[in-house]
């Protein structure tokens, strides 16, 4: 094959003048991460790279290679003096994130998509593709603040009015759901224009949800998986829905729709489903006990029954399973343990709670049984331990591997 001279010329160029876009788009990153931009819309006058540097607090040296780069790539203007400054346009795409075209986002993400090479030369050779969330945290901060600025600019004013009755429903109460929520932005500005409607956000990025979790706890109602524990875990489903109803009331001024609790009992399900997992050596322990036993849980009993059978305890408990269903308060109130017992045939002054819950260890007393605080689950957290013996729990047991011979010795039935 006979190479043409003029023609590889051609081609060397057209392939090295690819780097011109590469080398201009990290230099806009950092134009971006640096602040430099955003000071050069403050200054608003043509400044030296002298002046550049000192208002950032940067070496004029780099400043100034950093502004030649920008102007060759004619995003930002330079005149004979050497003097840098932004067009109205470059202005509102650079350095504006109020404007709806401003367009940082997806530079602000461009280390980690760079970075992504080295992972992706192995799929080359496998196949295997990688998930959203492989761009890291900074990778769903880009996408938030790619989009941000349009859902700001547009979904209010322009997009929900263009959907026939759609804000009018929003007006009247309506529930809603986000798909691909991100970082919240579109849905937490729909819940502040439209108090009587209920919404909820979905997205398979943690990194996303993680940043909007931290944006909705500024507007009201989250909770630290540690407060969650504490004040939620051995509630019935009815009780757990009251007291977020009660919280929500309190801090946003409205309470929780059916539809939005539906979707959590969907979720919480299908989290079981894919993660429940017997607690390390329960079977053993339960199985070896020689105790009458029940379970006596805040659950459903349908629900109770599939997670048993899940973890593959059902048959060390069966008939002995009450759940929320047979009483008319579950816990903190006594009524399900004093059931259990009565079941059982047992007094309750000689039965014995194993309990990880705080409500649970507080129904438990009430009844007037013993409670050992059980601190061997995944939910387990630092201080639930001394919150347990706040709440009564006589001692605490780290795990099934301690429990098991300290229910053998037990005398009592």
């Amino acid at each position: 094959m006979t190479v043409d001279p003029d023609k590889l010329k051609q081609f060397s160029f057209l392939l090295f003048s690819k780097l011109d876009g590469a080398v201009t788009s990290a230099m806009v990153h950092l134009g971006d991460q640096l602040g430099l931009y955003a000071a050069m819309r403050a200054a608003d006058t043509p400044v030296t790279s002298d002046e550049l540097a000192f208002a950032t607090g940067l070496s004029e040296r780099w400043v100034r290679e950093w502004a030649y780069n920008q102007a060759a790539a004619k995003l930002i203007d330079v005149d004979d003096d050497e003097r840098f400054s932004l067009s109205a346009e470059a202005e509102a795409v650079l350095a504006s994130p109020e404007h709806p075209a401003f367009g940082m986002g997806m530079f602000h993400r461009l280390p980690e998509m760079m970075g992504s090479l080295r992972q992706v030369r192995e799929s080359f050779v496998t196949g295997v593709g990688h998930d959203y969330d492989s761009h890291g945290a900074e990778g769903a901060a880009g996408i938030e603040r790619s989009f941000e600025p349009w859902n700001n600019a547009f979904l209010l004013p322009t997009v929900l009015p263009a959907m026939d009755g759609v804000v009018a429903r929003l007006e009247a109460g309506a529930s809603a759901v986000d798909i691909g929520c991100g970082a919240g932005s579109a849905v937490l500005l729909m819940a502040a224009a439209f108090p009587n409607s209920q919404f909820a956000g979905y997205d398979i990025s943690q990194h996303a949800l993680a940043r909007a979790r931290s944006r909705l706890a500024e507007q009201g109602l989250t909770f630290e998986r540690e407060d969650y524990v504490t004040r939620f875990m051995g509630l019935s489903t009815s009780a757990f829905h009251g007291e977020i109803d009660r919280e929500a009331q309190s801090r946003i001024g409205r309470s929780i729709s059916e539809t939005i609790r539906d979707e959590l009992a969907t979720r919480l399900r299908q989290t079981m489903i894919a993660r429940l997992t017997e607690v390390p050596g329960a079977g053993m322990a339960v199985a070896g006990t020689g105790l009458l036993k029940a379970v006596a849980s805040s659950s459903t009993r349908e629900g109770l029954e599939r997670k048993l059978r899940q973890v593959g305890l059902w048959d060390h408990f069966d008939p002995h399973v009450y759940s929320a269903d047979h009483v008319a308060q579950a816990k903190p109130a006594p009524d399900l343990f004093l059931h259990a017992a009565r079941a059982l045939g047992v007094d309750p002054s000689q039965c014995l709670v194993l309990e990880d819950s705080v409500n649970g260890v507080i129904a438990a007393r009430r009844a007037g049984m013993r409670v050992w605080g059980f601190l061997g689950g995944g939910h387990a957290h630092d201080r639930l331990g001394a919150r347990l013996t706040a709440a009564g729990a006589e001692r605490l047991v780290q795990g099934w591997d301690e429990a098991a011979p300290l229910l053998r010795d037990l005398n009592v039935r």
